[in-house]
């Protein structure tokens, strides 16, 4: 770009080269997003001219034939590519590495925010694929038009399809408890058992097979992950099914008396059928919250600011200016995009399940081996195996996976929050930092002094710095409130953002709001303080100078003050690992004034001062995992609980499932070598299971249920 280095191109651009067209429109010079998609979507003269001719029911405007010609507009993105030279390749790529404040001293930061936002709607775009699901739907991504009936209609018909299948799957898994147990099996066909051995394991393999075939696509699921490595809670079913029909398969041959294993495996799939509920449930409750046509706020992410070290004109290393990672800013937004994704997103399943299959496995191999050595007979060992098996399936971690969130999501419901999917879940676990407003946080308190530099006009002066200040906003947008009818029609621009002053411009008037040393660089004289007013000042106030048309005129000493639900919301952040930012362009505050605005408080709060300013408007598009509909954003707050208490629901539910197996191998071991096999039957090993399932649910219950309690503070 223009005598800088640049990265080679990319062979393959992150956006799609075959896209749908885009209306080609002349977006407002103010940048205004919310006209530029009204004009977008308003219809053309001859659309319009059809339509008072031909009257019809609403619908959504179609694109002219190919044939017709047309005056259009130039794209704007076009032709800011064409007049820099640039291509969406190269667009893409700055996007993709993140030069955005290169690429925004070449264009401009107004052009820079039309390439963003024509490069996010690309990206959504070709996320719109469909997406794998476990319980049927394939779903497009929400766009925030005209697909959210549809998405509605279908996880409806979905629902019905799914009850259907819990139903089915506990009636023929209660054919297989009267088929498995020996007792009932002798009672009903006395006749036929002597004489054929093999029939009662060869109608139970059949009713398992059906009952198989009602979960085909969570066992398809649970194979495709195995493949890659990444199981999920359906590979379980996915890895226990093959091995339980070789079982059969060898009992039947062998008529041998062997422990019946199929009412166990209908057991799990009816529960993965249970939790598909749960999940369903889950999703069409978050679903409608992100699709509710009101205004959205969420934890949009932030890439660190990037500082640059030079050795003369060369860069010598780029650095991230900001302490820490996984930076989070409070935005509103029209529209939430990435639903499905998150949602079906299980990448934290992987090394958990993956560490129970091995235990599984590996403990029911080595007790077949004992087995082996203890007594050399086939029957007996495949017992063995299979009851260790199946005493070792990790049941309560498939169930605590799915529970845990659909949890989560059915307390925030009541605050008009989501967490939006696994992948959520695992965004915000662990140490992050959530920026909020300096206005959130501060209040200035009082101003105890306003003097006038040089003769003037002093109403015309306060006038001047009041818009200024509304403009910065925060704390110091309160400080001098500007009526409308004294507002006018001025145009108010920041020009410069310091760590101490700002620049800026009211009409033709340019103003400087700093400190002393601030104005001084920029060749403005202020007078010296002297030591005693220094010391009369409070901790808790600042000064602050403003000079208007290179002449000193005001002088300001602003005292702060911390708002108490605020400083409540930090100590509770601060609990789980998440630190508290302020989004200012205040020149007073810093990390060494803000201590001194919050005494005897050990939480730390940083301050996010941007390199340029950035005008407070809604994002049109915002890929976020923490979403609520309430117009105080603090209740944001609540999904970072619920992911925290998720994360702590299912690491208990880990180390639960590992002592479960290991409990159960030891039980199995020691009765078998006491000669008590009779207490290893089906029936036995699923109340194992269901005891440690109802654990994992208390735990779960219990774990949110203490967050819930504080979103009620």
């Amino acid at each position: 770009m223009n005598n800088k280095s640049t990265p080679p191109r990319m062979t393959k651009p992150h956006a799609p080269k075959e896209t749908k067209k885009r209306a080609n429109v002349t977006l407002p010079p103010s940048g205004d997003r919310f006209a530029a998609r009204a004009e977008a979507s308003a219809p053309s003269p001859a659309e319009k001219t059809k339509a008072a001719s031909h009257p019809a029911p609403l619908k959504r405007p179609k694109e002219a034939p190919r044939g017709t010609t047309s005056r259009v507009a130039p794209d704007p993105v076009e032709a800011i590519r064409k007049q820099y030279g640039l291509t969406e390749e190269d667009t893409n790529m700055v996007f993709e590495l993140g030069y955005e404040s290169e690429l925004a001293s070449l264009v401009g930061v107004e052009n820079l925010q039309k390439l963003k936002l024509d490069y996010t709607k690309k990206l959504h775009d070709s996320n719109r694929h469909p997406y794998r699901t476990a319980f049927g739907y394939r779903g497009e991504e929400y766009d925030g038009q005209h697909h959210r009936e549809a998405i509605l209609a279908a996880y409806i018909r979905d629902r019905r399809f799914l009850i259907l299948r819990v139903i089915l799957t506990a009636l023929a898994t209660l054919a297989l408890f009267f088929v498995d147990q020996r007792f009932t099996a002798e009672r009903t066909l006395s006749g036929m058992t002597p004489a054929s051995p093999w029939l009662t394991p060869l109608i139970g393999l059949l009713i398992l097979l059906a009952v198989a075939l009602l979960s085909h696509r969570q066992l398809i699921e649970g194979i495709r992950h195995l493949v890659k490595f990444s199981p999920t809670p359906y590979t379980v079913g996915a890895v226990l099914l093959p091995i339980v029909l070789l079982y059969d398969a060898c009992q039947i041959f062998t008529a041998a008396p062997m422990l019946p294993a199929n009412l166990a495996m209908a057991l799990l799939l009816l529960l993965t059928a249970f939790c598909d509920v749960l999940r369903l449930s889950c999703e069409l409750r978050v679903f409608r919250i992100l699709s509710a046509d009101a205004p959205k706020m969420v934890l949009s992410p932030v890439d660190p600011r990037k500082k640059k070290l030079r050795r003369g004109d060369k860069i010598v290393k780029i650095i991230h200016d900001d302490a820490g990672k996984n930076l989070y800013r409070v935005r509103s937004a029209d529209h939430v995009m990435g639903f499905f994704r998150r949602f079906n997103s299980m990448e934290s399943a992987g090394a958990p399940f993956m560490t129970f299959l091995i235990i599984m496995l590996s403990f029911a191999v080595l007790t077949a081996f004992a087995a082996a050595i203890y007594r050399p007979e086939l029957a007996f060992v495949l017992s063995s195996f299979m009851t260790v098996l199946l005493l070792c399936a990790p049941l309560s971690a498939v169930f605590g996976y799915f529970y845990s969130l659909y949890r989560a999501n059915r307390l925030l419901a009541h605050y008009n929050c989501a967490l939006v999917g696994g992948e959520a879940v695992d965004e915000y676990d662990g140490e992050k930092t959530v920026i909020f407003r300096d206005g959130d946080l501060l209040t200035a308190r009082k101003q105890t002094e306003i003097s006038s530099g040089e003769d003037g006009d002093l109403q015309e002066d306060l006038r001047l710095c009041g818009l200024l200040f509304a403009k910065i906003g925060g704390p110091l947008g309160e400080i001098l409130k500007v009526t409308r009818k004294a507002q006018g029609d001025a145009t108010v621009s920041i020009l410069r953002v310091q760590d101490n002053g700002v620049e800026g411009t009211v009409d033709t008037h340019r103003i400087l709001a700093g400190d002393g040393e601030f104005l001084r660089r920029c060749g403005v004289s202020t007078p010296k303080e002297s030591a005693e007013k220094a010391l009369r000042r409070t901790p808790n106030a600042a000064p602050l100078h403003v000079a208007i048309d290179g002449v000193l005129k005001l002088s300001f000493e602003i005292e702060y003050e911390c708002r108490q639900d605020f400083e409540c919301l930090v100590s509770d952040l601060a609990e789980h690992g998440t630190l508290v930012a302020l989004y200012t362009y205040n020149p007073n505050l810093s990390d060494e004034f803000l201590p001194l605005c919050r005494p005897r408080r050990p939480d730390p709060v940083s301050v996010f001062r941007p390199g340029r300013y950035e005008e407070e408007a809604p994002l049109e598009l915002a890929d976020a995992g923490a979403v609520t509909l309430s117009a105080d954003h603090r209740t944001l707050v609540y999904p970072l609980h619920a992911a925290a208490g998720v994360t702590a629901a299912r690491r208990f539910m880990m180390r639960m499932q590992i002592i479960s197996s290991i409990v159960g191998t030891a039980s199995a071991v020691l009765l078998t070598a006491f000669g008590m096999p009779e207490f290893l039957g089906v029936l036995p090993i699923a109340g194992y299971q269901l005891f440690w399932i109802l654990l994992s649910l208390l735990a779960s219950i219990a774990e949110l249920n203490a967050k819930a309690l504080r979103f009620r503070k």
